[in-house]
């Protein structure tokens, strides 16, 4: 009656700010209870800068009924659904909230969906969520929370919860932050089970997969068939390869590409006309002999004729379909991953079944209806999109987000038929503007053009207009005239289509398309869904490609000929007077059979799911296979476990040796190996068990066993198998089981298999990469904010020593800081215009020492040495040194905060920084008053590679 768990939040949460999509399976037979809340404390102080204390969401059964309760600013309404659920069956409910616009659906086997829809009071449409900071919890609400519920409201919930998901994503029940009560598994639904439509996935542009050749020969010929549909203008859709020869069909700006280089040259052949429009289009390419053909629909149909004395390819086994998870090695070939739907995929005439993958990422079984929420533009091709007429004439409300680094564009326009009465949303130099005719104007003093989303409420009424932006700032005018627009034509978005001419008095001379991305938006409480309208010109219907606002500039020409997914970069060259590039170069040498690098993040994993068959199947005998290869002492290489905790197989490093632990339920067995295996070669690792003894075999030669204690003889495991590493708060509950190793493996794995079946397809990622062999020991930080707070709290006192190798791809950025809470106390390295500064202050007053010493952007390691002694400071770069003595009396450094490394979260609000470039490279061997730091269980922003430093 008072369990409950909080959840680790999703790492996507914050995207939840204008779109909220949540959904969880729920059985019970009791009437009250409280199925989640996710929000903020009433007297929390979010460090986000658009966080808001009392934003939060929760969802609560009141008599059986499901009712959602939400405030995002306003507020607290509430949303009950007319479907009675504490009827001991399995239920659905799905939260679905647009901007102000709430859909509360539940979902029951043989019964009619039951959808209660909601427009929120008030402007506040943001739903503002820290990643830090903001709890969720599943099943009820602690007693210590401090959230604005009522005790019926917080009330625990009794029954099954199942299946739960946000934005898209599953969340681990399991894998939770805390919990409280004694927590059981249940067995899994037999209703509500989705069976996908088709036989196709979606991708979202940042994924692929991999399925079998199986027994098909290609060396005489090929024909293959699918039907895709898509927006992206760009985007790899099928690849077979070997060595340097390949077949691969693309898209290039729309148009289908067949490309082919059996080994005499490339043979190329490109579509008549665009196929990016979001409608499904058949696509046959065939090779025999000399001949090849491709076909689109019924009629585009590119015939041509190669020389060579090749017939076919002898591929390698993998098929690689909408894209490949890493650099494929053809330059002829995209490295842009699809984004769209791949289904009936046929290779000689017989179906691949796409839904048994060898490996996939980013992908969805099905191709779902289309609904578009973002829409993008781009600058050397202005466009628009024209949304269905709404009649607008009084008390409007529109909402959206934006993004864009252009100062002035029309975000949003309609008006009567000549034009004469208007409303109108959009950026003059930099600001946000709504403007009526009649009723004025209102608009921001702030700029908005820095690159990142912003959240917009644009309301007019019949008096005044206002604007809410990022639900912190108010604009509100009052109206010059009532606002009575008698709107007639559609709704423009991004632009006007040529011959519709805006009124004047917008005065945008001339420059009304915007660049940028639009998205989430809301008319009168409608959803926009940009895929619903073919009144739409040069508009980009996928993820929103326009750089971040700390990516480098790059030219209109670079951006559409490298543009990247999301996650992902366009290749960068070095810096002037730097060796290497800014951002490392793609190891063209990485392939799937590489294996891959675990460690680059503190929680390192990969999760994958143990069907039931192959738990019970491990019941009384175990085999387990890896191939691993490392440079580190410690590392978590497979463990999986049940609920209890008990029943338990691990293996891991230790001091260089490989241990297996396991636990048939009444005392765990240790095998330990008498070698050490940490010396940079690949291993092979078997571990085998029937009943209470198991052996552990290294390079297919016996090298440790040993039996289990008491008298059990089985393992009772469940989902998930966790590789390379383990979410934090589970390694912090089963440490024991691990001899005290808790982090994540720091090197590369390869081939798992268990029970001798392959496991290919994991269900989580963290922080897992190709293995490239172009990597030294190190700690890499990116160009995205990226830092690691080593100490949350670290006072520097009289005397500090740092000593750290440094390996720079940008000649400034900050290597070192602390600071006290006011800031007067503080200690401080960086690196400016390639010199390495030194600073300090007691209280009394910055003392400050600097070292010029030759190029440090060379693509060479360097060593500085900081000392602050008392009241004296000196710095030593490679063999070039200096000193200076500060003011006597106060020698000490009284600092309370965290200790960063390679960056601040804000450098502009940062005391004596004097760079707002963040660090980019490497950094090793760090070491505190001779002490040699591990950042490998640091707290870690942005883009940081804990135990691996490219060297390209």
């Amino acid at each position: 009656g008072n369990e409950l768990v909080r959840l680790k939040n999703p790492e996507n949460l914050q995207e939840a700010a204008t779109y909220t999509h949540l959904s969880l399976h729920v059985k019970t037979d009791k009437p009250d209870g409280t199925l989640f809340y996710l929000g903020n404390g009433q007297n929390s102080q979010p460090r986000a800068k658009r966080s808001r204390e009392g934003d939060f969401m929760s969802l609560v059964l009141r008599d059986g009924y499901p009712t959602l309760l939400i405030n995002l600013g306003d507020g607290i309404e509430e949303i009950r659904n007319d479907k009675y659920v504490a009827d001991n069956t399995w239920h659905q409910i799905i939260i679905d909230r647009t901007g102000k616009t709430v859909n509360l659906e539940v979902r029951t086997e043989g019964e009619p969906d039951s959808i209660k829809t909601k427009y929120l009071q008030g402007t506040s449409s943001v739903f503002n969520l820290d990643q830090a900071l903001s709890e969720f919890y599943l099943g009820g609400v602690p007693d210590t929370a401090d959230i604005p519920l009522s005790q019926r409201d917080t009330m625990p919930f009794i029954g099954f919860l199942e299946e739960l998901q946000f934005g898209g994503l599953p969340v681990g029940l399991w894998n939770f932050h805390s919990h409280q009560g004694k927590l059981e598994g249940c067995q899994e639904r037999d209703s509500l089970i989705d069976i996908p439509s088709g036989r196709g996935l979606r991708f979202d542009g940042t994924g692929y997969a991999i399925v079998s050749k199986e027994r098909r020969d290609f060396s005489d010929g090929i024909s293959i068939s699918m039907k895709f549909r898509t927006y992206a203008k760009e985007g790899l859709l099928f690849l077979i390869h070997n060595g340097g020869t390949f077949m691969a069909l693309e898209l290039r700006d729309g148009h289908v590409v067949y490309k082919f280089n059996l080994g005499s040259g490339m043979t190329q052949l490109k579509s008549n006309a665009a196929y990016n429009d979001g409608q499904w289009h058949q696509l046959r390419a065939a090779l025999y002999r000399n001949d090849a053909d491709l076909t689109v629909g019924g009629n585009d149909s590119v015939p041509a004729s190669y020389r060579g004395p090749e017939t076919g390819i002898d591929a390698t086994d993998d098929i690689f379909v909408g894209g490949h998870p890493s650099f494929h090695g053809h330059m002829e070939v995209t490295r842009m991953n699809f984004e769209g739907c791949i289904e009936e995929l046929e290779l000689d005439t017989r179906l691949v079944d796409l839904h048994k993958t060898k490996e996939a990422l980013a992908v969805t079984i099905g191709c779902p209806p289309n609904v578009a929420r973002v829409v993008s533009f781009s600058a050397e091709s202005p466009g628009f999109v024209a949304m269905p007429f709404m009649d607008l004439t009084e008390n409007a409300q529109l909402t959206l987000k934006f993004r864009t680094k252009r100062p002035n564009g029309l975000m949003f326009y309609t008006s009567n038929e000549d034009h004469s009465k208007f409303l109108a949303l959009g950026l003059r130099g930099g600001r946000l503007f709504l403007q009526a005719r009649p009723g004025g104007r209102a608009e921001t003093e702030g700029t908005y053009d820095d690159g990142r989303w912003h959240y917009v409420t644009a309301s007019s009424y019949s008096n005044r207009l206002r604007l809410d932006i990022d639900d912190t700032l108010k604009v509100q005018e009052n109206a010059v005239e009532p606002v009575l627009i008698h709107t007639t034509s559609p709704l423009y978005f991004g632009g006007l289509p040529p011959g519709v001419q805006a009124n004047p008095e917008l005065q945008l001379d001339g420059r009304t398309f915007f660049v940028g991305c639009l998205g989430d938006s809301t008319v009168r409480g409608v959803l926009q869904n940009f895929a619903a309208t073919a009144d739409r010109f040069n508009a980009a219907l996928t993820s929103c490609p326009l750089p971040g606002p700390d990516d480098d500039d790059v030219s209109v020409e670079e951006t559409t000929t490298v543009t990247a997914g999301p996650g992902k970069h366009s290749p960068s060259g070095p810096l002037p007077g730097c060796v290497l590039p800014l951002e490392p170069a793609l190891d063209a040498d990485v392939t799937p059979e590489s294996g891959l690098r675990f460690g680059n993040s503190p929680e390192s994993r990969l999760e994958f799911r143990l069907p039931t068959d192959l738990a019970n199947s491990l019941m009384e005998h175990s085999t387990i296979s890896l191939e691993f290869r490392t440079r580190h002492e410690d590392g978590i290489l497979f463990y999986v476990t049940n609920s209890n905790k008990v029943d338990f197989i691990a293996i891991f490093m230790k001091q260089g040796r490989v241990n297996v632990m396991f636990n048939c339920g009444t005392g765990p067995g240790l095998l330990t190996t008498t070698d050490v295996y940490n010396l940079g070669e690949w291993h092979s690792l078997e571990f085998s068990r029937r009943g209470q003894m198991g052996v552990l075999y290294m390079d297919n030669t016996t090298a440790a066993q040993g039996s289990s204690q008491g008298t059990t003889s089985s393992i009772n495991v469940k989902s998930p198998i966790y590789l390379g590493g383990l979410p934090r708060n589970v390694s912090s509950q089963v440490k024991n089981n691990l001899r005290g190793v808790t982090g994540s493996f720091p090197g590369c794995i390869r081939k798992l298999e268990v029970q001798d079946r392959q496991m290919l397809r994991p269900r989580v990622s963290v922080g897992v990469t190709g293995c490239s062999q172009k990597v030294e020991t190190g700690t890499f930080f990116g160009a995205d904010h990226s830092h690691l707070i080593l100490y949350d709290s670290y006072n520097v006192g009289k005397e500090m020593t740092v000593e750290l190798d440094i390996k720079p791809r940008r000649p400034s950025g900050i290597l070192f800081a602390v600071h006290s809470n006011n800031q007067k106390d503080f200690v401080l390295l960086q690196m400016i215009d390639g010199n390495i500064v030194f600073s300090a202050d007691n209280g009394a007053g910055i003392i400050k020492v600097s070292v010029t010493a030759g190029n440090l952007c060379d693509g060479e390691w360097h060593t500085v040495k900081a000392v602050k002694n008392k009241n004296i400071v000196s710095l030593a770069v490679g063999t070039a040194s200096n000193l200076a003595i500060g003011r006597g009396g106060v020698t000490a450094t009284d600092t309370a905060n965290p200790l960063y490394i390679g960056g601040v979260p804000d450098p502009s609000k940062t005391r004596a920084v004097a760079t707002q470039e963040q660090y980019v490279g490497c950094i090793r061997y760090l070491q505190i008053n001779g002490k040699l730091q591990s950042m490998a269980e640091s707290t870690v922003h942005g883009n940081v590679q804990l135990n691996s430093c490219p060297t390209i």
